[in-house]
């Protein structure tokens, strides 16, 4: 019976010490499958890293971009600035000079209206001067007036056949203007009038175009 019992025990601490071994087996199992989720948790994290990295060198070459374009602008504007004074300075420089010589323009313009002006004065005055020349030569010169009633066509036979108190039908009527002629030109219109028991005639027309 004793022995039994020590067989049974070395049996027990047999199993045990398997179950041991078995055990330390599967921690060292255990720490080497930590170990590994640590290496691969620690190259995630470097890769994580590089990528913060990669993305960081993406964001100053845009930011770079950015500030290059925004330079760029800004010497366009201020280029295009510089342009527009220059614009002004040179207007503003030439604007006294085109303004003088506007001015000089308009004098001389002025003074050949007024030196025409009074070429123009002049040459009327000579011609009325001429006409009132030509007026006095004339006025001792006797002319012609006759004033015509109206007129009549007639045959001859009519006309021998005329006699005391026949009565001879004219063109115009009672109340038409009669004809005013100066050495048989027609001059004016006027109407028969009695005056201190004479005939007259009052110019009512001058007639402009003279036949």
């Amino acid at each position: 019976m004793a022995e039994n019992n020590v067989q049974v025990n070395d049996t027990d601490v047999d199993e045990v010490s398997e179950q041991t071994q078995n055990q330390s087996g599967n921690e060292d199992a255990n720490v080497n499958a930590n170990e590994n989720l640590s290496e691969q948790a620690v190259e995630q994290v470097n890769d994580d890293d590089n990528l913060s990295s990669d993305e960081d060198n993406v964001g100053e070459d845009i930011q770079s971009e950015i500030d290059g374009l925004v330079q760029e602008s800004a010497n366009m504007q201020e280029d295009g600035a510089q342009a527009e004074v220059a614009n002004v300075e040179e207007q503003q420089v030439g604007s006294p000079q085109s303004s003088s010589d506007s001015s000089a323009n308009g004098a001389s313009q002025i003074e050949l209206e007024d030196m025409s002006d009074a070429q123009g004065e002049q040459s009327g005055n000579e011609a009325e001067e001429e006409d009132e020349d030509a007026i006095e030569l004339l006025k001792d010169v006797e002319l012609n007036v006759k004033i015509e009633l109206g007129r009549a066509k007639m045959y001859v036979e009519d006309v021998i056949k005329l006699t005391e108190g026949s009565v001879v039908e004219l063109d115009k009527l009672a109340g038409d203007p009669v004809d005013i002629y100066v050495n048989d030109r027609l001059v004016a219109r006027g109407e028969v009038l009695v005056l201190n028991e004479n005939f007259c005639v009052r110019v009512n027309q001058i007639v402009r175009d003279v036949v």
